[in-house]
């Protein structure tokens, strides 16, 4: 919808002065290693990202604005504001809705994570006698 929009509004003035920032996500090759990498991109610098990624998986409008921001700190911040004040009930501002998706019950949450610290422990320990490097865990 912000893609048409800014399209739909430099079509009809073509001096209107809309500042598109971009939310890009992709993978690249960093120290011999893929890793994903998602950036919040001016437009001005999107093509120069872009060309840093391997691969793209998705370039979306993340925010227009008729200043141009000097860094993308104040649209994070809003969002995290809004999340941190309402953790749960953060969904409730997003488009994408499934009522499958419940939250987990307090004590079902902490013993889900306590025997994800168990078997990381395990884990750990098994690695260390093996004296083998990891990544990610593997």
């Amino acid at each position: 919808m912000l893609y048409d929009y800014v399209e739909r509004k430099r079509k009809e003035n073509s001096g209107a002065q809309l500042h598109v920032t971009y939310l890009v996500s992709g993978s690249l090759i960093q120290n011999g290693h893929s890793c994903h990498k998602v950036a919040v991109v001016r437009e001005d610098k999107l093509e120069a990202v872009k060309s840093k990624l391997a691969v793209t998986a998705s370039i979306h409008v993340y925010s227009i604005q008729k200043a141009m921001l000097k860094d993308s700190g104040p649209l994070f911040n809003t969002d995290y504001d809004i999340l941190k004040s309402n953790l749960q009930n953060c969904s409730k501002f997003s488009a994408i809705q499934c009522a499958a998706a419940v939250p987990r019950a307090p004590a079902e949450s902490s013993s889900s994570s306590k025997k994800f610290e168990q078997s990381h422990l395990h884990m750990s320990s098994e690695t260390q006698a093996n004296n083998e490097l990891t990544t990610n865990g593997h």
